[in-house]
């Protein structure tokens, strides 16, 4: 499809090419794609701008940029466009944004942003080139984004803050920030102190004590029933390695269990963002369900590996307490057919 042109325009708009100026979706030179790209790399180059201000000093990291504009999107009215131009998915390290860093990346390229480090910080920056030109024409929505964009930096504290606002506010699941933020770092320092041979600071009813919270706070859905089934088969596992060998005389249990953990985390993250994307990454749902699937189930044989190679830690042999259980089995799994990662990938 052709960019439409406006009457009476062609002059201006050949100027425009020439990155005089980029009223690009005000006078129709180019396409929509176009256009929100110009939006985007408006509000990354405002938050720069807008955090070095606030800070006093002249840059700002990518997570910084990422997590105010993410907050500034959802503030956004649904009928904002500039909310969908933002376009983010929940993964790995909470909400992720492809469109927030190309644009960030592009900037970089050509000039209107510079990335260095000196004393004082290290970060992005605003840059000389086109340093006064607007990126994307002046009006309401944009207009009304950079106002709610001035108002999350004045609330700016630290990165830490931050990301837990947005944890706390927008985290789809209470599992996604008590598993992250809360049982995974602690378990890990745990199992790095003792493979260490550092004294730990917590013992090992500490980490079950965190293990049963995170297992009640798992969300009670269907479409997350192969995920629970091996994040069961973990909790006994952990619970009867904690229990039988509380010194840990066999390090290689607690070293796979350490990196079973975060197996499981990975596979959380990707099943999140299946449910969890903006419009703009539809045509990408496919792989990452594919990959999704694959994942899950190799974790599944995995952890049933490890159950049988162990030899003593089997599903029956641990009994956990009946809030335990009934939070791991979910107060639907009842109605549901159970379904393993192997029988959803042969389509069964």
């Amino acid at each position: 499809m052709q960019p439409r042109r406006v009457a009476g325009m062609s002059a201006l708009c050949r100027a425009r090419r020439r990155n005089v100026y980029r009223y690009d979706a005000w006078l129709g030179c180019v396409s929509r794609d176009q256009s929100a790209e110009n939006v985007v790399q408006e509000m990354v180059r405002a938050a720069i701008r807008r955090l070095a201000d606030k800070r006093g000093r002249p840059c700002a990291t990518e997570k910084e940029i990422l997590g105010v504009l993410f907050k500034t999107k959802m503030n956004l009215p649904d009928g904002n466009p500039v909310k969908k131009d933002l376009a983010y998915y929940w993964h790995l390290e909470g909400p992720h944004s492809e469109v927030v860093y190309d644009a960030l990346y592009g900037l970089a390229a050509s000039g209107a942003v510079s990335y260095g480090k000196t004393e004082r910080c290290e970060g992005y920056r605003s840059g000389p080139k086109h340093a006064g030109r607007p990126l994307a024409p002046p009006g309401g929505d944009l207009d009304t984004a950079r106002r709610e964009l001035d108002g999350v930096v004045a609330g700016f504290v630290d990165v830490k803050t931050m990301v837990a606002e947005i944890y706390r506010d927008h985290a789809p699941y209470e599992w996604y920030a008590a598993y992250k933020e809360e049982f995974m770092p602690k378990f890990q320092g745990y199992c790095d102190a003792v493979l260490q041979s550092r004294p730990a600071r917590h013992a090992p009813e500490d980490v079950i004590r965190w293990l049963d919270r995170i297992v009640v706070e798992y969300p009670p859905l269907p479409a997350f029933i192969e995920h629970r089934w091996i994040v069961m088969d973990f909790s006994k596992m952990l619970h009867a390695v904690m229990g039988s060998d509380p010194r840990h005389e066999h390090k290689d249990l607690l070293r796979e269990l350490q990196r079973l953990c975060g197996r499981i985390w990975e596979a959380f993250a990707d099943r999140v963002r299946l449910a969890h994307h903006d419009v703009h990454y539809e045509g990408r749902v496919d792989g990452w369900r594919q990959k999704y699937l694959e994942a899950a189930s190799k974790l599944d044989r995995d952890i049933r590996e490890q159950v049988a190679a162990f030899g003593r830690v089997v599903q029956d042999d641990v009994r956990l307490a009946p809030d335990i259980e009934e939070a791991l089995a979910g107060p639907d799994a009842e109605d549901l057919e159970p379904v393993t990662p192997d029988s959803i990938l042969a389509g069964r």
